[in-house]
């Protein structure tokens, strides 16, 4: 999955440089969003352009809103079904994030991780895709 292109939804720019970081010193070419409507933006622009997204990376809390990361998966998923997505959360008590499968989520990542924890994420996600 390297040198392939990934999309951050973030919304602490703290945690989405150094995911960005993590993810580019392993090869992979980020864009960063910090909001819903700039993560769709940048995601229908890729699909556009011809050079998708091979997976979205969601944090589930944005701002103070506790669902804008599962609404913009949503929006992505009515648009590409097929995308692989991770959610990636702190809140690990949370409903979505104990069961992030049943409502549209690929994969789960608990803050705080390693770039070690988030490259085998994104490795499982298209052993598993192309499998």
């Amino acid at each position: 999955m390297e040198n392939e292109k990934l999309l951050i939804l973030e919304d602490d720019s703290m945690v989405s440089g150094m995911m960005k970081i993590m993810l580019e010193r392993s090869g992979y070419i980020c864009d960063v969003a910090v909001d819903e409507d700039e993560a769709y933006r940048l995601f229908c622009s890729a699909r556009q352009e011809g050079i998708p997204y091979s997976a979205v990376i969601f944090d589930l809390v944005l701002a103070e809103d506790s669902l804008g990361g599962l609404r913009t998966l949503r929006r992505i998923k009515e648009t590409e079904p097929g995308v692989k997505t991770i959610l990636c959360s702190g809140f690990v008590s949370s409903p979505v994030v104990k069961n992030y499968k049943n409502y549209g989520f690929d994969s789960c990542l608990s803050k705080p991780f390693t770039g070690a924890s988030l490259k085998t994420t994104l490795l499982s996600l298209v052993e598993h895709s192309a499998g």
